[in-house]
């Protein structure tokens, strides 16, 4: 099976909060997010996390039902690819903005993210 973005069909973005301190000023509840992606064949989790990034491949089928118990989630689409360049960072935000296709650089903290897909 090719990992191409072009073979997920469904795209989740998972918000939870976080003890971590650095992440304490954020809104409580989204101080973290991470992206789950859906196809025939299954999901995968991809958690940008502080020093590496989770990535799991699974084909349970009640995957999502068993997220939906820790995380506020958002179906998403992709915005496709973009032929300018900017600077994300690396954060659980930037990440998934680059994956998703995402080119709104004001988009810095989960709560922003949160706002501008539960807009679009």
């Amino acid at each position: 099976m090719k990992l191409t973005l072009s073979n997920w069909k469904k795209a989740y973005v998972l918000f939870k909060d976080s003890d971590l301190i650095m992440l304490k000023p954020l809104k409580k509840g989204k101080r973290h997010c991470s992206l789950l992606l859906q196809n025939k064949e299954g999901f995968l989790y991809i958690d940008p996390l502080l020093g590496w990034t989770q990535i799991i491949f699974t084909k349970e089928k009640d995957t999502l039902k068993k997220f939906k118990k820790e995380y506020k989630i958002l179906q998403t689409k992709f915005y496709g690819p973009s032929t300018k360049w900017y600077f994300f960072g690396f954060s659980c935000v930037g990440l998934i903005k680059k994956i998703l296709g995402i080119r709104k650089f004001w988009i810095l903290t989960p709560s922003q993210l949160y706002r501008f897909l539960n807009n679009h």
